[in-house]
């Protein structure tokens, strides 16, 4: 068998497609250029390929056997020296099958296939007196590699069993004699055709008992051989395509850049004729533009001045409704000359500090009328984790939130719309999201388009637009830096995501710390808007609670005793009854004019501006609303986190006490030493073994073991520990708990 062969017809093919492509190239060359000295140099090129790939694939062959062969001198060896370091020369042709000796030289061979997927077969051969050749050692072999050996041809060969002696080769008579003989030829023999290695064995003498060979299929030799050559001969063959093609472009430079030329010089009379039009356009947008802009400054002007009158609350929401319109109006008619400024490319942008939640709030409140009338569930939620405030440009930004918001009203008829603003790694994330009738997939390209909108007239006549918010979104959004996607299911709703990129602006400060004493209910029957709410609650500061459910509200009560209950009018209306609600301060929240009722109203969809302003009204401190002590009452309270420094004293001077603060340790003993105290209260941020002993020791020298001890956390022999946040209303429990006659109504 030759390995010569297989590649003499890949050879032939090259050659026939060499010459067909040269005759191609060098007509074409000669029709489409006409230059002999090309057409020359053409075909002296081609033959030098020829000739070079040639000889190229030759030496890839070769490179390629020897390569193999080296890795067979390296393996071959090892083998041979691992049997007979097992003891291959103490296997008789008698020994047993359970022989421990044979079993580890048969497991040494099933394991040396499986870890080289490149042998077939590893064997051992002995030769006899009598000059026949026999097997020793042959495991198991599965060619087909299927995890199963099958067949006779896969079974394990016993033990003494005859090699024929027409397949005796010369590689293996010379392994007998002691020279090892590396692949030279194909061998075939009942079990396949095989390129074979054999190494003699050695016993402890040094004489030469036993020979291993080791199969290769002569296949895949052949075939690797074929592929280094081939792999050679379609590089070239891709050299000579390619230098053909260098070629015919060089000839036809002339021609392209006389092409090119014709081309530049109608493009740019394309460019000038539509820079004219696109300048008409502008102008026309500034000139009607200019004109709403005058009644529209009348609506907005008055209303205005009409929002800072007295008026009650159905009034004022009239006139904020006015208000908000007249600025959607001009969202709007801005939109129109965006869309212009946007396909001009002049366009600008800037990136101030904005407080992220009062724009949010903005947007969602533009629609709450909208809302309403569909009785939709309409609220912006912001995560605690936002920043206060953020470098944008908020009125490119509100501008997009509008528009996305707008849409969503428009095109759902029952459910909610979510305005959700979250951090992410560049920024900022904001998604809105409906519950209406959602986008088809093929109308998803195109939605971003100017003008284009789902289903053509018939969204028109149904819903009004003019198709130019999501283009002008897009186009703002870019222009910040952002990306704005959609995703959609027909009948399930829409969420479009705008990503911005954003840097975090100094905050107010204390803007977080101004109620961390205060815990606040919030009653809503639907989840989210609850949720969105107390989001609000908890960027000011303070804890918040939420419930969809009366009977879960009242658990949550008892169980952290807030200072102030938000609470959905219909529900509040459903349970008037609740004593668990008559002893709270309770604000009515509701999205319907509240004519005739008393209290605190909080509207929905809720701003912070408005929920900041219902938390100072509520919390904020007077004589009337607080009994004060009636005795002088001095407390002690140890305290190292900075924030907490200023909360915990100010809510017992709230009641009249006067406070002596400790940072630390050491301070603590100097004030217990200094005076006398009638609490201490032991808060936060030191260890507990040295609070311990700070307790032992103030009642040490006030002489007093009944000096009261009151903690947040366990500590050894306190009083009290306490629930955290600390409240006003726990403050007023342990005056009165533990200082008898602190207030003038104590008996």
């Amino acid at each position: 068998m030759s390995t010569q062969e297989g590649p003499t017809s890949t050879w032939a093919l090259f050659l026939i497609a060499a010459m067909g492509v040269t005759g191609s190239v060098a007509v074409r060359l000669a029709l489409h250029v006409g230059s002999r000295p090309l057409v020359v140099g053409w075909l002296a090129t081609a033959a030098g390929l020829v000739a070079t790939t040639s000889w190229w694939g030759s030496r890839a062959a070769e490179l390629e056997t020897a390569h193999q062969r080296s890795l067979v001198e390296g393996m071959a060896p090892t083998y041979a020296r691992e049997l007979e370091r097992l003891g291959h020369a103490e296997v008789a042709l008698d020994t047993p099958p359970d022989d421990p000796r044979y079993r580890a030289l048969i497991e040494a061979e099933i394991r040396w296939l499986a870890a080289n997927p490149v042998v077939a077969d590893i064997y051992t051969q002995r030769q006899r007196p009598d000059g026949t050749v026999v097997f020793v050692v042959d495991a198991e072999t599965d060619y087909d590699r299927d995890g199963a050996y099958q067949g006779e041809r896969e079974q394990r060969t016993p033990v003494g069993e005859e090699y024929p002696e027409e397949d005796v080769d010369d590689g293996l008579r010379a392994a007998l004699a002691g020279e090892p003989s590396f692949p030279d030829e194909v061998v075939v023999d009942r079990w396949g055709a095989w390129v074979t290695a054999h190494v003699p064995l050695h016993d402890a003498s040094g004489a030469v008992e036993a020979v291993v060979g080791i199969d290769f299929p002569a296949e895949e030799w052949a075939a690797s051989i074929e592929r280094a050559r081939d792999s050679r001969t379609a590089v070239g063959l891709l050299l000579f395509l390619l230098a053909g093609g260098v070629f015919v472009a060089v000839g036809q430079i002339p021609r392209e850049r006389a092409r090119r030329a014709r081309d530049v010089a109608q493009l740019e009379e394309a460019v000038r004729t539509a820079r004219a039009a696109t300048s008409a356009r502008t102008d026309i947008l500034h000139t009607v533009s200019h004109e709403i802009r005058n009644p529209l400054n009348g609506v907005i002007g008055m209303s205005e001045l009409l929002l800072e009158t007295h008026l009650d609350p159905d009034q004022r929401h009239c006139a904020e409704t006015v208000h908000r319109s007249g600025q959607l109006l001009l969202q709007t008619l801005d939109g129109v000359l965006d869309f212009a400024k946007i396909e001009a490319d002049a366009m600008d942008f800037e990136a101030v500090p904005t407080d992220v939640r009062d724009l949010a709030g903005v947007v969602v409140s533009l629609f709450s009328e909208a809302a309403r009338r569909k009785r939709l569930e309409l609220y912006a939620h912001v995560d605690v984790d936002v920043p206060d405030r953020l470098r944008l440009d908020p009125t490119r930004v509100r501008q997009v939130l509008v528009n996305l918001v707008a849409n969503a009203v428009k095109f759902t008829s029952a459910g909610e719309i979510e305005l959700k603003v979250s951090a992410s790694r560049r920024g900022l994330e904001v998604r809105v999201r409906d519950t209406g009738i959602g986008i088809p997939a093929p109308h998803l390209e195109r939605l971003f388009t100017p003008f284009h909108q789902v289903d053509g007239a018939a969204t028109t006549r149904r819903f009004g637009g003019t198709g130019l918010g999501l283009f002008i979104s897009r186009g703002l959004t870019e222009g910040m830096g952002g990306t704005l996607t959609v995703e959609s299911r027909v009948g399930v709703g829409t969420t479009f995501t705008v990503s911005l990129p954003a840097e975090t602006a100094p905050s107010e400060p204390d803007r977080r710390h101004q109620h961390l004493d205060r815990t606040v209910l919030i009653l809503d029957a639907h989840a989210g808007a609850a949720e969105a709410l107390a989001a609000l609650v908890c960027s000011t500061g303070a804890r918040a609670v939420a419930a969809t459910d009366i009977r879960v509200a009242e658990r949550l009560v008892v169980a952290h005793s807030p200072s102030l209950v938000f609470a959905e009018t219909t529900l509040l209306d459903r349970h008037a009854s609740s004593l668990t609600f008559r002893k709270r301060l309770v604000v009515s929240v509701t999205s319907s004019p509240l004519t005739g009722r008393t209290g605190p109203v909080l509207r929905k969809p809720a701003t912070i501006t408005d929920v900041r302003r219902v938390l100072a009204d509520a919390f904020t401190e007077s004589p009337t609303r607080r009994e004060r002590t009636a005795v002088p009452v001095t407390l002690l309270v140890i305290e190292a986190n900075p924030v907490n420094q200023s909360v915990v004293p100010a809510l017992f001077r709230a009641f009249g006490c006067g406070v002596d603060l400790a940072t630390s340790v050491s301070e603590a003993r100097a004030a217990i030493e200094r005076a006398p105290v009638d609490l201490v209260f032991v808060g936060t941020g030191l260890p507990l073994e040295a609070m311990a002993k700070i307790v032992a020791t103030a009642r040490r020298v006030a002489l007093r073991e009944q000096l009261p001890v009151v903690s947040v956390g366990p500590i050894e022999g306190v009083d009290e520990v306490v629930g955290w946040p600390l409240r006003a209303d726990s403050v007023e429990l342990l005056l009165k708990r533990w200082i008898p006659g602190v207030f003038r109504g104590d008996a």
